[in-house]
């Protein structure tokens, strides 16, 4: 009777101690997903991104750990990104090479991140601001623009002018002020250099040892510049109430921050804009989310790129049933850049059409010489755009236009036949 009572008291106790094991170790242990590609379009470096709801679908995420990702047992570079700022990561981040109508198993394991492993950054986002008190600058987080700041104070208050980001191809800046220019530096090598950047002047025709600047401010668009439509004249974002930078996150695969634009004055409406631009490993593209709130209805609104000296006529394509483009390729000669291309690559819904301004500007309310398209927008909807750029001299590619808008066609592709994520 004794023993018997002595048994049952053990196998309990075990009992309770396998389970208390059990909820201690469960999430370290390894759980599977798969990626297919359904589509007869090959992957090289193709995004993915899993939304913490989604993910939560295919398992349990427990608190205080994050996810590390194999692929055939090796480390898949990956990151989670809080987008909210409330402490609590949002999307996993991570790219995947794969060919046509394949699948991949991942493998997922749940780590503490002191003993997560640490990647090889292959982009960056970052802000840098003058120190007052010695003059160095500091990467900042956040950063509300002076209301009193001009373009002919920007080399002394920020470096390079504004937030700047990059992959190793190629490198964008965002002009902290009044015009809202967004230029592009080509780099000679693959690398991310904009940390090395000592010194820098604006200007094509100036040289460094890294490459040089392809589109510098002026009065039109930059690469990925908009203005609002009101009674048939557009209306640059230039003269906003408050513009604050906010950074949300730099590599190792995605880099990403937000410039908030409040109290933009479009015909009598306090629109606010919500630019969120991101930019992944590998490529030679940033994207635009773009969300405006504050009015009623629909607006029209335009986006596009200024026209280099050199440009041949800009090119607009139907990529796919989603997706449609428009491109330019750029000859400056030996004495200039040589060649390189820009482009935007944005959904077919609510398309309205294309535009060119073909005279230059000296007003801060115009614009200058560049090439748009029109879009149909709704309060409280985001708009997506892809801003593409790429230069001939670390990629002999590019001196070819058709090379140039391959690219652009291969994320359409992309974009219309998404890799699809399920249980193992």
């Amino acid at each position: 009777m004794f023993i018997k009572k002595s048994t049952s008291v053990f196998l309990v106790f075990r009992l309770i101690f396998s389970l208390i094991l059990l909820v201690q170790t469960g999430f370290a242990q390894t759980r599977k997903f798969i990626i297919s590609n359904m589509s007869g379009v090959a992957r090289q470096g193709d995004p993915v991104l899993i939304t913490r709801e989604n993910l939560l679908a295919l398992m349990d995420i427990p608190e205080d750990k994050i996810p590390v990702l194999f692929q055939n047992d090796l480390v898949l570079p990956s990151q989670t990104d809080d987008l909210t700022g409330d402490g609590i990561w949002d999307e996993l981040a991570f790219q995947v090479d794969m060919e046509r109508n394949s699948s991949l198993e991942i493998k997922l394991k749940w780590m503490d991140k002191s003993d997560a492993p640490t990647y090889p950054a292959k982009v960056s986002a970052c802000f840098k601001v003058s120190d007052l008190e010695n003059g160095k600058y500091q990467n900042v987080s956040s950063e509300i623009r002076p209301d009193s700041l001009s373009a002919n104070r920007l080399s002394s208050r920020y470096c390079l002018g504004g937030p700047v980001w990059e992959s190793e191809k190629i490198a964008f800046r965002h002009c902290f002020d009044n015009s809202n220019f967004n230029g592009v530096l080509g780099k000679i090598k693959s690398g991310l250099l904009l940390d090395s950047i000592v010194s820098f002047q604006s200007g094509t025709n100036r040289k460094y040892n890294w490459g040089s600047e392809l589109l510098s401010p002026d009065s039109g668009f930059g690469l990925g510049g908009y203005a609002m439509v009101e009674k048939g004249k557009l209306i640059p974002l230039r003269k906003p109430g408050s513009v604050l930078y906010k950074f949300i996150s730099s590599g190792p695969v995605r880099a990403m921050f937000d410039l908030v634009y409040e109290d933009y004055n479009v015909g009598g409406n306090s629109i606010n804009v919500r630019h969120r631009i991101s930019i992944w490993a590998g490529k030679n593209w940033y994207k635009s989310d773009l969300l405006f709130t504050g009015f009623l209805g629909q607006k029209e609104l335009v986006f596009g790129f200024s026209l280099p000296p050199g440009s041949q006529q800009s090119e607009f394509s139907k990529s796919n049933s989603s997706h449609s483009a428009i491109s330019v390729h750029v000859n400056q000669g030996k004495e200039g850049n040589g060649h390189f291309g820009f482009g935007l690559l944005f959904p077919t819904n609510d398309f309205l059409g294309q535009g060119k301004i073909l005279a230059k500007s000296s007003s801060p309310d115009s614009l200058s010489t560049s090439s748009f398209v029109r879009f149909k927008i709704r309060s409280g909807q985001t708009l997506s755009v892809m801003n593409f750029a790429a230069w001939e001299k670390p990629d002999d590619r590019f001196a070819n236009a058709f090379n140039f808008n391959g690219i652009i066609q291969e994320e359409a592709d992309r974009l219309e036949q998404a890799l699809k994520i399920g249980k193992k």
